[in-house]
């Protein structure tokens, strides 16, 4: 075996691969990272250098490369069917990388795969934040949102939340007009119920009805719910 070059012995450093490890060893010396200089070499002190080759710039490239890997290895074992060592990794890119958008929308797909509405829908609307032309991102939110709005639905205790999160399906995507056809029903429903309500407390004789039963409203819920499960399989 020929002898190893210097570039693979520092490869095998854990160090070398740390983006943190100049933030880590200015700290342990008490060193300003501002008062870094670009080099130890007289030479090279006083130069100017594009603001992209200093050392911050140079860490943020290398955490968000770093961050990918972790989300490509997560997609690898959730599509493997092993969830949670995908949430593991997934939330190791976002411990290296807190704004990585692909680590955010995978991580989110994952908890809407599990059924984790609330918390899928806060990542794909933080992943929104960051890059709102995510088309992964957009999809994902819209479906759970809606899922989400159908689960305040069937016990209808909180109607206007669910209304809520229709809206916020609107806003995203006014194109979808079978959610805004189920927005105006279930605000109509919402006015039946309220207007009953009235009634038993006038002791009125006469009775809204309200069926409970919406053939419609339900296809169309269960329609986007095989959607977001669609998405996230591919």
């Amino acid at each position: 075996m020929g002898a190893k070059s210097y570039g693979d012995h520092l490869q095998k450093i854990l160090g070398f691969s740390n983006p943190s490890n100049v933030s880590s060893l200015c700290n342990a010396l008490g060193i300003q990272e501002e008062e870094v200089k670009p080099s130890l070499m007289r030479g090279l002190r006083g130069k100017t250098y594009p603001s992209a080759e200093y050392a911050d710039a140079l860490r943020k490239a290398q955490s968000y490369r770093w961050a990918l890997k972790s989300v490509a290895d997560g997609i690898t074992k959730f599509k493997e069917g092993n969830a949670v060592e995908a949430m593991q990794l997934l939330n190791k890119a976002l411990q290296i990388d807190e704004n990585n958008v692909e680590a955010l929308v995978a991580r989110g797909a994952v908890f809407a795969n599990n059924e984790s509405y609330s918390k899928a829908i806060e990542d794909f609307e933080t992943a929104m934040k960051y890059n709102p032309e995510h088309k992964n991102a957009k999809k994902y939110l819209c479906e759970t949102l809606v899922a989400k709005g159908a689960e305040h639905m069937e016990e209808e205790k909180d109607m206007d939340t669910a209304i809520g999160y229709f809206e916020r399906v609107l806003e995203l995507d006014p194109g979808r007009e079978d959610i805004s056809e189920l927005l105006q029903k279930v605000k109509a429903k919402q006015l039946a119920q309220k207007g009953e309500q009235i009634s038993k407390t006038n002791a009125s004789p006469k009775r809204v009805e309200i069926s409970t039963e919406d053939e419609g409203q339900k296809d169309s819920l269960q329609k986007s719910s095989d959607t977001l499960r669609k998405l996230i399989a591919e």
